[in-house]
């Protein structure tokens, strides 16, 4: 049983890892839009008047709430995967 449950917890690290690798590259990704949004000057925005701004506002919000909306997802997803392994280690403990 325990060979198993090692099995499992080593797939479980290597998933880990990959998303972690994903998560870096979008790390990069936002760190490079925020520095493209940074170099926005300041003054006299040509967004199309007030309704271009606030629909670039809008379009951003969006996006934003998308990539915090996959940060649950992927909470959800590790939970998920290591429910069973924890409920497997567990279930020793009670039994004794």
């Amino acid at each position: 049983m325990e060979h198993h449950l090692t099995k499992i917890i080593r797939q479980l690290v290597v998933s880990q890892q990959q998303l972690a690798r994903l998560l870096e590259a979008e790390r990069h990704k936002i760190g490079k839009m925020a520095d493209m949004v940074c170099d926005i000057p300041g003054h006299g925005p040509t967004l199309g008047g007030l309704e271009g701004i606030i629909k670039h506002s809008g379009d951003h919000t969006k996006n934003i709430a998308a990539y915090l909306n996959s940060l649950a997802d992927l909470e959800d997803a590790i939970a998920d995967m290591l429910e069973p392994a924890i409920k497997e280690l567990r279930e020793p403990e009670e039994q004794e």
